[in-house]
């Protein structure tokens, strides 16, 4: 996960606030400005929210099945932004079929958004409370701005500032990564959505939700107009806005603190009391001065009840239902409580006035408090009754150290990658420096409250059975003789194992790829250098010594002048085509930009990749001679050549056996990619034998073949 995701998720967070802050809070004025009554807004918002209700329902479950984050969030401001036009339209018909045709795109904005930057967050070891913020600083802007402008314009000329903020919204979400990057998957929707509501906590949580959002929807629909019936002007209601929204920024930012410390139910509950404040303040002072300064406990009340809540959602919801779970959350935090908070709500200020409202919002706070508090006190505090199955899995820090990176990742026991990022090794000079680095990336998810059972280290060089590297490190020449799994485990209190990368990416090409089911095979990377791993039985043979399958030393002619490493690695067949450039421009040639060229038909390089691969074939010929495997695997960056290399190896291959050796063993490129050390590394804790770390099977493989 890179930093520039987070920052163009922070800028789609702005900008979605700039928006709705612009238009929101004024969407009742236009409308009374219109010529509708308040009784009739009332109604046309509960309308409204039904009809939000729907199209949750709808939207999030595109979005888990289908992949279409970003194509629903860019509809949700492209359209709104369109018919906003319309607001200045003559006829109020026109202007309440524009705004309910909106709204239906509108609708999925918070909760697929919200599942994407809780992921996202996740993966980068970061809080959704810092992406969320972004929106409340937006939200805040733009009820000033909007105000501001009313000062000087009429109502309907609002859709000029939201439609020019939109577009720069619709930027931020094409520049958005795909979906795919977080692995959000499919499953049955009805057995998710009843196991949900089957939980009672669960349920009584949805019931809080809905008893303290229907005054927050007070707050929305008609603080506007409230504020002016009590006497307050367009300009001060903006600052009243701002104030509002800012507060959010420091509350989200702490929301991550604040719930470390207390959990998800009780920091929804101390949010809940502050909602009860700060209606019966302005029940006991309706007046301008004092709604105003109330605006103060909007972070504290709506600030830390939406980040706790969204993430609470997000840990007991399935991960494949994610954007389905915080739809089913907003369907009633927004859906149903708007429904009847609009209704409510209107009627009330129509039949009683602003003192009217403010006390029955209090009322409906200190409901919400009281099932709040059946939530964090009122069950047995066991995980199993919240969280689903997959959930409750242990999980796993994985750290795969390359030559130039290590990359990291949340992996849990069935081997779901569950987040990754990666942090360079250029900002690392020594071994203090960089085992600080491991170190403070495991107390960050510790922080996230993400339960660990232990670390996994997939790493270059040779590793010996006490956790030692004792050689073959030499791109970071300072881990030699560092025990890192004795570093690790004295520091962080959480057991932790580790193995060499290459035998690493085997067990996980055992375990989730190419060589599931295999008793026997060779696996190969083919990198800047070329490392091996050897599954015999299947159980990994790491050799008397440590040094087994380092078949990059291999003398690959009579001469011992150069070896297997120097002829047939990736690095080796850049050197090569580079050679022949004839001092042409050479910069950026790389493995993958060589194979690109072959593929599409370009001859220049292609005898160089053909005589590589000579290379490469005699190689893995005399490693069949040596082990007769059933299966060679192929990795390391070319393996994302996939067949196209590997059927034109298996010809060649074929070329230098004899006929008692031909068509015996298969050749197939590595399936597990990036992730394959990772897992492998994470397979050492769950084997059957936990003494045995070289067993290639575990216990899902052992139960899916009973």
């Amino acid at each position: 996960m890179r930093f520039s995701t987070l920052f163009k998720l922070r800028g789609l967070y702005l900008f979605m606030g700039l928006a709705g802050g612009t238009l929101n809070p004024y969407i009742t004025t236009i409308f009374v400005h219109g010529g509708l009554a308040k009784s009739h807004i009332g109604l046309m918002m509960s309308i409204a929210s039904l009809v939000i209700l729907g199209a949750q329902f709808l939207w999030g479950r595109l979005a888990d099945r289908y992949q279409m984050t970003k194509s629903i969030l860019l509809l949700s401001l492209a359209i709104p932004a369109l018919l906003s036009i319309l607001y200045q339209a003559p006829s109020v018909f026109l202007m309440i079929a524009a705004y309910m045709t909106a709204i239906i795109f509108t609708a999925p904005q918070a909760p697929i958004g919200d599942a994407f930057a809780v992921s996202a967050a996740r993966a980068a070891g970061s809080s959704y409370g810092s992406i969320r913020s972004f929106q409340s600083v937006g939200n805040a802007l733009g009820g000033y701005g909007a105000g501001f402008f009313l000062s000087y314009y009429l109502p309907n000329h609002l859709w000029i500032p939201f439609l020019l903020i939109s577009c720069i919204g619709i930027i931020m979400v094409i520049v958005l990564p795909a979906q795919k990057e977080y692995h959000v998957k499919s499953r049955p929707f009805i057995n998710g959505i009843g196991e949900l509501l089957r939980n009672k906590r669960f349920v009584l949580f949805l019931g809080a939700c809905f008893l303290v959002n229907q005054t927050l929807t007070a707050f929305n629909t008609y603080f506007v107009v409230v504020f002016q019936m009590v006497g307050g002007s367009y300009a001060l209601s903006g600052i009243a806005l701002m104030i509002a929204a800012f507060s959010n920024v420091p509350a989200m930012f702490a929301a991550s603190l604040v719930i470390k410390r207390l959990g998800n139910e009780k920091t929804m509950l101390l949010a809940t009391l502050a909602y009860m404040v700060r209606w019966a303040i302005q029940y006991a002072f309706p007046i301008p001065g004092v709604m105003v300064a109330v605006q103060v406990l909007q972070g504290l009340s709506f600030g830390l009840f939406y980040v706790a809540a969204v993430e609470y959602v997000s840990r007991i919801v399935h991960k494949e239902m994610q954007a389905t779970g915080q739809s089913v959350f907003n369907m009633v935090f927004v859906g149903l409580a708007g429904i009847v908070g609009n209704m409510l709500n209107g009627l009330l200020l129509e039949k009683g006035g602003p003192s009217s409202m403010n006390l029955v919002c209090a009322l409906s706070a200190l409901l919400g408090a009281i099932l709040l508090i059946f939530v964090a006190y009122g069950f047995k505090s066991r995980e199993s009754d919240v969280i689903p199955k997959e959930v409750q899995r242990k999980r796993f820090i994985a750290f795969d150290i390359g030559g130039t990176s290590v990359k990291y990742g949340v992996v849990d026991e069935a081997g779901e990658v569950l987040s990754r990022g990666s942090l360079s090794n250029e900002e690392s000079d020594d071994s203090e420096l960089f085992i600080e680095r491991l170190v403070g990336k495991v107390n960050h998810f510790k922080e996230a409250r993400i339960p660990i059972t232990g670390i996994a280290i997939s790493t270059a060089g040779i590793v010996d059975d006490s956790g030692k590297i004792v050689g073959g490190i030499e791109n970071i020449p300072y881990l030699k003789g560092v025990n890192l799994k004795c570093e690790l485990e004295t520091r962080t209190k959480l057991v932790t194992r580790i193995i060499n990368d290459v035998n690493a990416a085997a067990l996980g090409e055992a375990w989730r790829g190419a060589g599931k089911g295999e008793k026997t095979f060779f696996c190969i990377a083919l990198g800047t250098g070329i490392g091996g791993a050897i599954v015999l039985d299947s159980k990994l043979y790491k050799g008397s010594h440590f040094r087994a399958a380092e078949i990059g030393y291999m003398h690959m002619n009579l001469r011992h002048t150069s070896n297997y490493e120097m002829r047939a690695s990736t690095s080796a067949l850049v050197s090569k085509v580079i050679a022949g450039q004839n001092d042409k421009d050479s910069a950026g040639i790389t493995g993958k930009v060589i194979f690109d060229r072959v593929k599409s038909g370009d001859s220049a390089w292609y005898e160089t990749v053909d005589l590589w691969m000579n290379e490469v074939a005699r190689g893995i010929a005399d490693l069949i001679y040596v082990l007769d495997p059933g299966l060679i695997i192929v990795g390391g960056a070319v393996s994302e050549q996939k067949t196209f290399l590997t059927d034109r190896l298996s010809a060649k291959v074929e070329s230098y056996l004899t006929n008692d050796f031909k068509g015996l063993t298969r050749i197939v490129p590595a399936l597990c990619g990036n992730e394959a050390g990772m897992l492998g590394a994470v397979s050492l804790f769950i084997n059957l034998n936990n003494q045995d770390e070289g067993n290639v099977k575990t216990k899902y493989d052992r139960a899916n073949e009973g």
